[in-house]
């Protein structure tokens, strides 16, 4: 009798595992073929192609970022003979999405939490990140991928004697690529600092930590030179795209992020929280370092609103957050009332996700097909190596689909779609083709206008305008 319900057990686990896999994989695989392709990801994958034709990000053309993702990418397209097709980018990038899951629960497990509820926060990770901009080509997943690769070495390998000297290293490597990738990244370095301290680990695993970290970044600085050191600080990005902003300012906007993230994402981190800090004392000495740790985690990431609005910086909060949410849930007493808010939580998650389902791949199923379709009318138009210039948001996936360049591309690079009017002047004036939407708000000003007048003008279709 024990044994039949033993089995029964096992089967009911099962059944639950497969729905929940089930409820993450379908928005993943319906994203793959219908969602649109955004700004951030024309942005990224455009200026892939640029360096597969053997041009160098910094000197040949703009970018704001670390670079590490482009040569990546880059690599994988060459290797698999794959040209513009945003499917396949999808399906690379979901491939390091789950490997981001993986990775989480094998922290988790590392941290000693059951690995029942280890596979859990996999699954409501990669249901999360479907609200918060995780369904489209993003830096942010790769640079969580290396943070948590080199998180796991320092977790497990830190006070095991003798030193693993290569592997400390390597994680020292895997950090500095969470930063190459996005500079934001950097925050797994200092979370790797921060846990061998806690832990009182040897002054060795500092110095090989720190030369694995700071190898790769001085290899690229010397193969882009001082142009690559502007990008490793993020001078020459605003998130905010208004310098005068003040700190303040900057401040309510940071405030205003951890009140989505407690109560439009997951609400459960509020009681989390609140437990860690009313039993803190009470903790044996091992469990207070772990949820230090955690808790830092979570607040490292926040910084990053305090230089841009952007619900994808979420994507770097959620690993640690979820991860601290289920240690507290293998230490508190009263579990079933904790479960419950677990469960509100991903309800909460898992009704924003479907709804958003219905809107993107139901309703608005021909989004995708447009941009396409829109894309080949303007190669039939445009000629080859012609320079095309694109100022509103919604059709930057055409410097993509197209695989055309903006003019003053050492200068300005690829954007997201935002440009101050003087700006837009100079870059009509440089292009061979404008690109617009019918009453666009970028494109508005008398100025910009007159510039327009003087170019012939061809209405692509109801909502779309191109000048020559």
């Amino acid at each position: 009798m024990r044994l039949i319900n033993t089995l029964k057990v096992i089967y009911n686990r099962k059944i639950l595992n497969i729905v929940l896999v089930l409820i993450v994989l379908i928005p993943i695989v319906l994203s793959i073929f219908y969602i649109p392709i955004s700004p951030d990801s024309s942005y990224y994958l455009a200026s892939v192609e640029r360096l597969r034709e053997g041009f160098l990000p910094y000197n040949d053309f703009a970018f704001g970022y670390t670079p590490l993702m482009l040569y990546m990418m880059s690599g994988l397209k060459i290797l698999f003979c794959v040209g513009i097709n945003y499917e396949v980018d999808l399906v690379i990038f979901y491939f390091l999405e789950i490997i981001v899951a993986y990775l989480i629960y094998k922290i988790s497990r590392q941290l000693g939490i059951h690995k029942t509820y280890s596979f859990f926060e996999s699954m409501i990770f990669l249901l999360i990140t479907q609200r918060i901009d995780g369904n489209m080509f993003l830096l942010e997943i790769p640079s969580v991928l290396f943070g948590l690769l080199s998180l796991f070495i320092i977790i497990k390998y830190s006070n095991i004697y003798p030193t693993k000297y290569f592997i400390i290293f390597l994680g020292g490597i895997f950090s500095s690529f969470a930063f190459l990738v996005k500079q934001y990244g950097l925050g797994f370095e200092c979370l790797v600092i921060f846990y061998a301290l806690l832990n009182k680990a040897t002054w060795k695993i500092f110095v090989l930590n720190f030369f694995g970290f700071i190898f790769p970044i001085l290899f690229f600085y010397f193969y882009f030179g001082e142009s690559f050191v502007n990008v490793l600080s993020g001078s020459n990005y605003n998130g905010y795209g208004d310098g005068k902003i003040t700190i303040f300012i900057k401040f309510i906007y940071y405030l205003k992020a951890f009140i989505n993230l407690f109560f439009k994402i997951i609400p459960i981190l509020v009681i989390t929280i609140g437990f860690c800090i009313s039993v803190f004392n009470k903790q044996i000495v091992q469990r207070k370092k772990t949820l230090l740790f955690l808790l830092s985690g979570v607040l490292v990431f926040m910084v990053q609103f305090m230089f841009g609005p952007f619900y994808h910086y979420y994507i770097y909060v959620i690993p640690i957050a979820i991860i601290l949410i289920f240690y507290v849930l293998q230490i508190i007493k009263y579990k079933k009332i904790y479960i419950v808010f677990i469960f509100l939580s991903v309800l909460l998650n898992f009704g924003k996700v479907y709804s958003f389902v219905y809107k993107k791949y139901i309703n608005d199923i021909d989004d995708r097909r447009k941009q396409y379709v829109l894309a080949e009318e303007l190669k039939k138009i445009i000629p080859p190596n012609s320079s095309l210039f694109i100022a509103d948001g919604p059709l930057i996936s055409q410097y993509y689909l197209t695989n055309l360049s903006p003019p003053n591309m050492q200068k300005y690079g690829y954007s997201f779609g935002s440009y101050s009017t003087l700006m837009i002047i100079e870059q009509i004036n440089s292009a061979d083709y404008i690109l617009v939407t019918k009453n666009s708000p970028e494109m508005s000003s008398i100025e910009v206008q007159n510039v327009l007048r003087e170019r012939k003008k061809n209405e692509i279709n109801e909502t779309t305008i191109l000048y020559k």
